[in-house]
């Protein structure tokens, strides 16, 4: 059982919190209906399966975490590919080895940012390269505790055998005309939230979300229609935010960025918890605190499928 999951069970306990604890809610997403209703859709190409679009999403968010972050993304997949692999990739998504006090074996935090990175010349076969990724992320998301170098050995196998004959030509035609909208509209609205730029976010086995940039939590959708989920999209955006127990991310604003329309949807924090920007820091602690009550079971199961390990003592933060 994950965040999403219970969001999307409109019976759930979590569901119930989100809909009835925060006032402006509904105002927010009447809003963002609004903003979405002027904003031109960029067409799919035709030859696109509907089967392959929740993949493409996935795959299309990891696109624009390599394009975003400040230093080397997806720290728990990038260990479990082959050294050269990982250096092939950072390489072509703009990223650069400097020298640091104090490197980590895989030597993945000494990665960081060219300041003279230009996303429009980026390479095109890394569309292809994190297609593979992501559907390699999805297997290793499912294995409580992967050996490198058996994951770094099935990489290889997989590279070879699998993927030469795996890339939808319909996924083909989609990431350059997701990649183009974005780099004419929404990677420039996105860098504007400022720094620091953070790939998933994590807050427990539970939660996991997709990009911190400046203090705003964002989520990427690749939805066809995106208007009828705008309500889920806030739920989920709203049980990360709620779920960041210790304020780590020092989350103030939310968004969603849609893809097919290239449009960043943003608010202030303050907005749908209904509370004035003074009053936030306190609201949140509020909140998180009656959430952790509701959730703390969904979360102990996930992180014992995740993690192999029993739920904490009593009293224990979730």
């Amino acid at each position: 059982m994950t965040l999403i999951d219970e969001i999307r069970n409109p019976s759930s306990s979590l569901s119930t919190f989100l809909r009835h604890q925060l006032p402006g809610r509904n105002s927010v997403v009447t809003r963002w209906t609004r903003e979405l209703a002027l904003a031109t859709q960029v067409p799919a190409p035709t030859t696109l399966d509907p089967s392959d679009r929740p993949r493409l999403g996935s795959a299309f968010e990891m696109r624009l975490g390599f394009d975003l972050a400040d230093q080397a993304p997806y720290p728990d997949l990038l260990p479990m590919l082959p050294p050269q692999e990982a250096t092939r990739v950072l390489i072509a998504a703009g990223l650069q080895k400097v020298d640091i006090p104090s490197p980590t074996p895989d030597g993945l935090n000494s990665w960081r940012r060219r300041t003279d990175w230009n996303s429009g010349t980026a390479d095109g076969h890394l569309h292809r390269d994190v297609w593979n990724l992501s559907e390699f992320a999805g297997l290793l998301r499912r294995t409580g505790r992967p050996d490198r170098q058996q994951w770094q050995g099935l990489y290889r196998i997989m590279q070879e055998k699998v993927w030469p004959n795996a890339y939808p030509a319909g996924v083909a035609d989609a990431m350059p005309t997701l990649w183009r909208a974005y780099l004419d509209g929404g990677r420039g609205e996105m860098m504007r939230l400022g720094t620091p730029r953070v790939t998933q976010p994590v807050y427990d086995a539970f939660a996991v979300g997709d990009l911190v940039l400046g203090g705003c939590l964002v989520d990427i959708k690749v939805y066809a229609d995106p208007a009828p989920a705008l309500p889920e999209f806030m739920d989920q955006l709203l049980g990360y935010v709620l779920s960041d127990s210790a304020d780590a991310f020092a989350i103030r604003s939310i968004g969603v960025y849609l893809g097919w329309h290239a449009r960043l949807l943003t608010a202030e924090l303050s907005e749908p918890l209904g509370c004035e920007q003074t009053q936030l820091v306190q609201s949140l602690t509020e909140l998180r605190t009656a959430m952790r009550a509701i959730i703390r079971p969904e979360v102990q199961r996930a992180r014992f499928y995740k993690h192999g390990t029993l739920p904490g003592p009593p009293g224990e933060h979730p």
